[in-house]
């Protein structure tokens, strides 16, 4: 099923706070991550609500020690990751 994937910014900056440190100490990690997103694309079903927010279109997966926010809209067939984020820290912000 063909969806877009986009990459809210605050995605990337989730990503920029991370990248540098994961390069040098958890290479893989990333490689985890991109293929999370791609299978998010391929098959968005398989990943579960989040139960602290009262969204019915905010979703979430892991890879590694990584949680993969994303709003699915089957109406505009779109996926956007909202928050790559550390499953130690607090949960994020969505905006």
């Amino acid at each position: 099923m063909d969806r877009t994937v986009i990459r809210a910014n605050s995605s990337l900056r989730d990503l920029r706070r991370s990248e540098q440190y994961l390069r040098k100490h958890e290479p893989v990690v990333m490689s985890h991550i991109r293929a999370e997103v791609r299978r998010i694309e391929a098959n968005p079903y398989l990943s579960q609500l989040v139960e602290s927010l009262e969204s019915e279109t905010i979703r979430e997966t892991f890879a590694a020690s990584y949680r993969i926010f994303f709003e699915l809209n089957e109406v505009e067939r779109r996926i956007e990751i909202v928050r790559v984020w550390h499953a130690s820290r607090e949960e994020p912000t969505f905006d």
